[in-house]
């Protein structure tokens, strides 16, 4: 619900503050509706901030959406077991790093970009570099690497999902420039893609392409 509502917000081009605080990702809409929480997500305590609604007594060893985590939502179950054990490790919520794969290259370990992106997290040579992976094509390398440079970028921007997924696509310094999403139309949809993907994997929305059971 929340979720959907920060998208539309988004779509309307309104700035919707996103901020973490023990475990939540909460929508801040600085008006008489006050703060709603959206979604769970893993990891320590982010910039303490008013959270009064967030039920803070959550088990995140497992997501409930990682025990219904099958193929009739179209995630690859061979990249289960990384995708939680890299998540874990750094903190991110996995729902986040599926969305951002699904968005990235289809799941596909083999998709590389024009621009020279490669991998499931389409790193660029650099960000590979940065953080020390060897082959980004290997899938352990390329999301250990993508849910790094993800953990980077939701802390320097004190948790706010919406320009860390926008740095993840135009870059953290052009995010800083704006202090917002950058006015490109490449980036916005693609903020877009990845929340909806981020709503569909948290089981708070519907399959933005449509239903993929057989």
């Amino acid at each position: 619900m929340a979720l959907g509502l920060a998208l539309r917000e988004l779509q309307n081009i309104h700035p919707v503050p996103t901020v973490l605080d023990r475990g939540r990702i909460v929508f801040s809409r600085r008006n008489w509706n006050g703060v709603h929480p959206c979604t769970y997500v893993q990891g320590v305590l982010w910039y303490g901030v008013n959270s009064a609604s967030a039920d803070m007594n959550s088990n995140w060893n497992i997501t409930e959406s990682q025990k219904r985590l099958s193929s009739y939502d179209g995630r690859p179950r061979r990249f289960e077991s990384i995708v939680r054990s890299v998540s874990n490790r750094h903190g991110v919520d996995p729902d986040l790093v599926w969305a951002v794969m699904k968005a990235e290259s289809n799941f596909n370990p083999h998709a590389r970009s024009r621009k020279g992106a490669g991998g499931l997290m389409q790193l660029m040579p650099g960000t590979a570099r940065q953080h020390k992976v060897a082959d980004i094509y290997n899938p352990v390398e390329n999301i250990n690497g993508g849910v790094r440079h993800l953990q980077l970028l939701l802390n320097r921007f004190r948790g706010d999902v919406r320009l860390a997924v926008a740095a993840y696509n135009a870059g953290a310094r052009t995010v800083d420039r704006y202090r917002d999403i950058p006015p490109y139309s490449e980036t916005r949809r693609y903020v877009l893609r990845v929340l909806a993907y981020y709503q569909f994997y948290s089981g708070r929305g519907e399959n933005p392409d449509g239903d993929v059971r057989r």
